[in-house]
């Protein structure tokens, strides 16, 4: 559930506010509900930075995060002079556990955008001084934007064992995400990606409460998507994502292909057709079918 209150002071689209639990904005233009694809990024949301020796890998339920897919806290955000987006949050953290979805501390995790575009229509839709041409998905432009979120999960215990089964408990006390985004619009092909870095300052406890070991680690990754229309309506996507854990991690890199295509039946109906592959093992693939429709 969540508030929001548009232009509610200020210049039309400079002054917005959320409240409650959304999708925060830090993610504007690739996180899942914006993607023309099923498939989200997952080297890049559901990447675990949490492990004995800093990651391990792709995480099924609750646990640390490279980025957020959902908040829940407070977000201001707008456009200025119809080109330049910014946005600023503050919101609860990692759970309780490693399947908690209530902050587990009392400190609050801070994240900031900023993004500017050129040429093309203005991020407000503003049109003043462009031609734009009649099919409303066409135009050249180039956004380009810097991002970054901090956080603090000291407090929060996620439990582990290492290869002896001793069992231990792992907190992420303190970590940063710092990236870049571009976005690049020709006619009818769109190139976007990120590249993120993170760092996680990792402290393993053994199981009477001492600390064991206290470490930083630090990771790469990131991806690049084309969506290209053929005809309307029929699109087609290519994306390669990669995330590179720290070398003492337990996990090897993690690479990724997800090609698509998407046709739209009606404006609120779209049949999709998308192959997912593992580029690291050869028999780790899937090919899915998916009927989507809104009303």
């Amino acid at each position: 559930m969540q508030l929001q209150a548009g232009s509610f002071i200020g210049p039309p689209h400079l002054i917005n506010i959320k409240i409650g639990k959304f999708a925060p904005d830090v993610a504007d233009g690739f996180q899942e509900m914006w993607l023309s694809t099923n498939n989200g990024i997952d080297t890049l949301f559901t990447f675990n930075p949490i492990g004995l020796h800093g990651g391990t890998g792709l995480a099924e339920e609750g646990a640390g995060i490279s980025l957020p897919g959902s908040v829940k806290g407070l977000e201001l955000y707008g456009v200025g002079m119809h080109r330049f987006f910014y946005t600023v949050g503050i919101v609860n953290g990692l759970g309780p556990s490693a399947g908690g979805n209530v902050d587990g501390n009392a400190s609050k995790d801070v994240y900031a955008r900023v993004d500017y575009k050129f040429g093309g229509m203005g991020l407000d839709g503003d049109t003043t001084g462009v031609t734009l041409p009649p099919e409303n998905w066409r135009e050249r432009s180039l956004r380009v934007g810097l991002l970054g979120y901090r956080g603090n999960g000291r407090g929060v215990d996620f439990p582990l064992t290492d290869e002896n089964d001793e069992a231990f408990n792992v907190q992420d006390r303190n970590f940063t995400r710092a990236g870049i985004y571009a976005s690049w619009d020709f006619d009818d092909l769109n190139v976007f990606g990120v590249a993120l870095s993170g760092r996680d300052r990792l402290d393993t406890f053994a199981e009477d409460g001492s600390l064991a070991n206290r470490e930083s680690f630090r990771y790469n990754t990131w991806f690049v998507q084309s969506d290209y229309v053929i005809v309307p309506p029929l699109q087609a996507s290519l994306r390669y994502e990669s995330a590179s854990p720290p070398s003492a991690a337990e996990v090897k890199s993690i690479r990724a292909l997800n090609a698509g295509l998407s046709y739209f039946a009606y404006a609120n109906v779209k049949v999709m057709l998308e192959y997912r592959r593992d580029l690291r093992e050869s028999k780790n693939y899937s090919l899915d079918t998916i009927l989507r429709f809104a009303f």
